[in-house]
């Protein structure tokens, strides 16, 4: 049978004629799927398998078709949506518009952080904390992180996937939480699907792959295909392809790229022939044999446990999904053509250079964070040694960091008086009964899962706080410094009053849910509005069923998505959009997530979290794994809260209370809407706990309280609690910062610090000075663990001191002198008479 009529059925599938060098790749494929039917040896004839594979071919060409138009319809709504956002609410500044739409702005203007990063963020944060809750609900937590079920739950999930029987030897707990991992997989795609993608159900499926770029590259391509080639399905996994090691390559070569780390491109894969030949994208499609194979391929070149291939796949999902949702099936491509036509439509030539060159650096710096090319390493073997030194010094510098975080409740403070919740006081005796209160019963477990409270002490995230763009950490360095944060009382500290910024925030909405739009408090309205949440909105949020936990009401975003579909047709109405299922669906999706991302985002600056934002301007954009980049994580080690605090707090009193999109500093605080007395008690209340910071590291240190008469202790506490906390040890009082550092270290990071100390080291030998004592200052210094408030106050008393004075004699009155001088300190219990009684 001729092959023509079958090229003509498939073009008119296409709906258009296609070029010369498409009807190669058509041919090509035709020929291939005609193989791979006769390699079946069914006894079907020839002519029957050509037009088998013709039929087969066309449906796809027609599907192909079908997603293609659904992209392009999809791509146009997003633009259109971020034309109306850039010309209705940032006219006067389109560059910050732009901006808006990938990691949001302080200004007060609708929808302003609603964004790419705002959309990551609470879908990552539903999926998991929705995962978590679930696993932990069911009692069957620490059985699911200790790893001893891993392979279990593969099974589990394998049988799901493919609808057989669940296994007899499978415990009943891996079949539970594998019941759980697959329900969330399914959300997750779903979501996905329904902003762009267009991701089937795999037979078999158990978890998004992952990849460990540093073992793979580590391995090198010989050791790679040795373990994966016998554990795969290549009838599968190469779909006709005639050469398994030019695929495997190809394969090899992508995940040790670390490409796979990135989000982008258009999701469906789906342009024409040439793609459906491929059918391939960045990501290629590894089909194993069975459970047990894909389990040994994961342990030996996966990204760790079970527990975070499953984390690690619904954030990869939450970053797609959230990239789609603002930018469409293209982002980078759709972002361009947004710009374009922001650049068309400014008419100053002046004003077009500015725009071009915000577009070229900031706007291009945070798309890179966004989309996740900063993760991406380029040199592997830097960027895993680098981010090695960085953990090892979270782990010896940051023992007392702790009491550095006590400006985080008039940080929470100022974020719920911002949202129209009262005076400072008032608001930090509620931070604190919220930490009290703890996780509590087990209904207060299932509403942190439905808010989307993402727990650190689960995720292990609390690094982020001080250092941005820790990707790639080893995997014991990352369990050392979970282990770590939670003995130094961190991990209690922001997991604690981070779900109070939540429960606050959702009783409030709660509370209000009697009250028109009208009547809401102004502020709580404004705070709504950063969201796009407006009267019809309203409406439909005061509806939704409260969730009433321990004598407390709170509005939860799964509520919401169930109220009455009459409730959200009459809004379509009201904005002349068509009613239809579908549009009533999305529209409870978009308002549901409207939602959350409120309550995530607004957490985040209560629990002062650094965003993309933020970690765009500190990183600049740069890869990890380059001179660049590695020079920028280490230079910003520790700065992560400094430079959110500057960001987003002082950003937020200054820009977010009305001031326009253009204003500069002093016009924005002559606004009038409380910018200058909202600075003034931040300032004040920060300054305070900044003191009480002080005071506590300098009882852990065996020292008095610095005089609150003096003014410089006040100076030393404005700094401190204002944001910049490492800067002022430093700038008021000590010689040395309160990581053990000078100027060097406290401008340019720790690590920096610790070569200066090793060079200073270097020259007391080499000139046959003293050395002793600073080499075993220099070893303590930067020993993980050593420094924990609590062990080192009295490691010093029993022996440090007594090995620092027969090191170097009179060194222990020298330091008391020096403190009383600069500080006008005295020691609770001196050292030097500490040592007088050994």
């Amino acid at each position: 049978m001729s092959s023509n009529p079958c090229i003509a059925e498939i073009q008119r599938a296409a709906g258009r004629k296609l070029t010369d060098d498409e009807l190669d790749d058509l041919l090509s494929e035709l020929q291939k799927r005609v193989r791979q039917r006769r390699a079946l040896d069914n006894g079907e004839a020839m002519d029957a398998s050509v037009k088998a594979a013709a039929d087969d071919y066309a449906k796809e060409m027609a599907e192909a078709a079908i997603i293609e138009k659904r992209n392009a319809a999809i791509n146009l709504r997003r633009r259109l949506e971020a034309a109306d956002k850039i010309n209705t609410a940032f006219a006067s500044n389109p560059a910050l518009g732009v901006e808006s739409l990938l990691v949001g702005v302080n200004n007060a203007a609708t929808g302003s952080r609603l964004s790419v990063a705002s959309e990551q963020r609470q879908l990552a944060a539903h999926y998991s904390a929705g995962f978590m809750t679930e696993v932990e609900k069911a009692g069957l937590w620490k059985e699911f992180v200790s790893g001893d079920l891993d392979r279990d739950i593969a099974k589990a999930l394998w049988a799901i996937n493919r609808e057989e029987p669940k296994p007899r030897t499978v415990p009943r707990e891996a079949h539970q939480i594998a019941e759980i991992i697959q329900k969330w997989q399914e959300v997750s795609r779903q979501d996905a699907n329904a902003a762009g993608a267009w991701i089937k159900k795999i037979e078999g499926y158990i978890t998004r792959q992952s990849h460990d770029t540093f073992k793979i590259r580590d391995a090198g391509f010989d050791a790679w295909k040795a373990v994966i080639l016998p554990r795969l399905d290549l009838e599968k996994t190469l779909d006709g392809a005639a050469d398994a090691d030019a695929f495997l390559k190809a394969v090899y070569q992508g995940l040790a790229s670390g490409i796979h780390l990135k989000s982008g491109g258009d999701p469906s894969g789906f342009k024409g022939p040439r793609n459906i030949a491929k059918k391939a994208s960045e990501e290629r499609v590894l089909h194993f044999k069975g459970p047990d194979e894909w389990f040994d391929y994961n342990a030996r070149f996966g990204t760790g446990t079970l527990r975070e291939a499953v984390l690690h796949n619904l954030e990869m999902s939450a970053q797609n999904t959230g990239l789609m949702r603002i930018l469409g099936t293209n982002p980078e491509a759709n972002l361009q053509r947004i710009t374009d036509a922001v650049l068309k439509g400014i008419a100053d030539p002046g004003k077009q250079a500015d725009f071009a060159s915000t577009m070229a650096g900031k706007i291009k710096n945070q798309l890179r964070t966004v989309d996740g090319t900063t993760r991406v390493p380029v040199n592997h073997v830097l960027a895993r040694r680098s981010s090695a030194i960085r953990a090892v010094e979270n782990m010896a510098k940051l023992g007392a960091a702790l009491f550095s975080q006590f400006s985080d409740l008039p940080v929470y403070a100022s974020e719920m008086r911002y949202q129209g919740g009262g005076g400072y006081l008032s608001n930090i005796l509620d931070g604190v009964q919220g930490m009290l209160r703890g996780r509590g019963s087990e209904e207060r477990k299932e509403l942190a899962g439905m808010l989307g409270v993402f727990s650190d002490s689960m995720s292990g995230n609390v690094v982020s706080r001080f250092s941005p763009g820790e990707d790639g950490v080893p995997g014991l360095l990352t369990k050392s410094q979970q282990l770590f944060f939670k003995f130094n009382g961190m991990q209690w500290w922001t997991d604690s009053l981070r779900r109070a910024a939540y429960e606050t925030m959702a009783h409030r909405l709660a509370l209000n849910a009697g009250k028109s739009w009208k009547h809401l408090d102004p502020d709580l309205a404004r705070t709504l509005g950063l969201f796009a949440i407006d009267e019809g909105s309203w409406n439909i949020i005061r509806r939704a069923q409260l969730k009433d936990v321990d004598g407390r009401s709170f509005v939860v975003p799964e509520s919401v998505a169930q109220v009455a579909d009459e409730h959200f047709a009459a809004l379509l109405t009201s904005q002349g959009v068509k009613v239809t299922p579908k549009r009533i669906a999305d529209l409870k999706r978009e308002l549901s997530s409207k939602v959350r991302s409120y309550y995530v985002d607004r957490a985040e600056y209560a629990v002062l979290t650094p965003d993309a934002r933020t970690r765009a301007t500190l990183l600049q954009g740069t890869q990890a794994g380059t001179v660049n980049g590695e020079f920028w994580r280490f230079l910003m080690q520790f700065k992560s809260f400094t430079g959110a605090f500057t960001q987003k707090v002082l950003g937020r009193e200054v820009y977010g209370r009305g001031a326009t999109p253009n204003a500069g500093l002093i016009q924005a605080l002559r606004n009038g809407n409380g910018e200058i007395i909202g600075l003034a008690q931040l300032m004040l209340w920060t300054t305070v706990f900044g003191y009480l910071s002080g005071v506590s590291k300098d009882l852990v240190k065996g020292r008095e309280p610095r005089n609150p008469t003096d003014p410089k202790a006040w100076l030393a506490a404005m700094v401190q609690g204002g944001g910049a906390g490492i800067y002022g040890d430093f700038l008021f009082g000590e010689v040395r910062n309160r990581f053990g550092g000078g100027l060097l270290s406290t401008l340019a990071g720790p690590t920096l610090g610790t070569v200066e100390d090793i060079a200073d080291l270097w020259g007391r030998l080499r000139n046959g000075d003293d050395s002793a004592a600073a080499a075993v200052k220099l070893a303590i210094s930067n020993t993980p663990g050593a420094n924990l408030f609590y062990t080192r106050v009295v490691m010093d008393y029993l022996f440090l001191h007594q090995i620092s004075e027969w090191l170097n004699p009179g060194s222990l009155k020298r330091m008391e002198r020096r403190v009383q001088k600069e500080n006008g300190q005295d020691f609770l219990v001196r050292p030097s008479q500490n040592h007088l009684q050994w």
